[in-house]
């Protein structure tokens, strides 16, 4: 793998093995990681791709593979994963099932919903637009 870098700026790297949170996962990180490192960059690196849990996420910044974790599926999932998370409610997170929904949305220009929000207090056939409340 070649890495040519700009030591001014954010580098990021998508690195979806296809299996979330699997051995290969943080491989690839770690070997990008080396990779920029390398080139003599100190640009914090953005690593994305298949990080559906909190844990995943804590695990690639502790390790060092990434400065800045960016999960955008798990994020519209429930956008409160990182409060539940936080209060040590884990097992209440909404948790992204990586099934293209909300891609397939995206491609054809619509707006962006889950899945998961359309099997929670919504009549057949219609979508739900905003994520579900939580209560605390």
């Amino acid at each position: 793998m070649h890495v040519t870098c700009d030591p001014k700026k954010v580098i990021r790297i998508s690195s979806t093995s296809g299996t979330t949170g699997s051995p290969s996962f943080t491989g690839y990180t770690q070997k990008d990681r080396e990779a920029v490192n390398e080139t003599g960059s100190t640009a914090p690196i953005v690593t994305s791709g298949g990080i559906g849990t909190f844990e995943l996420a804590e695990g690639i910044l502790q390790r060092g593979e990434a400065d800045i974790v960016a999960a955008a599926r798990a994020s519209l999932a429930d956008p409160d994963w990182f409060l539940k998370t936080y209060l040590g409610r884990g097992e209440d997170v909404r948790r992204c099932e990586f099934t293209n929904y909300c891609e397939a949305l995206d491609q054809k220009h619509k707006k962006v919903t889950c899945k998961l929000w359309d099997r929670i207090g919504v009549d057949r056939g219609e979508r739900r637009l905003v994520a579900p409340e939580w209560e605390l």
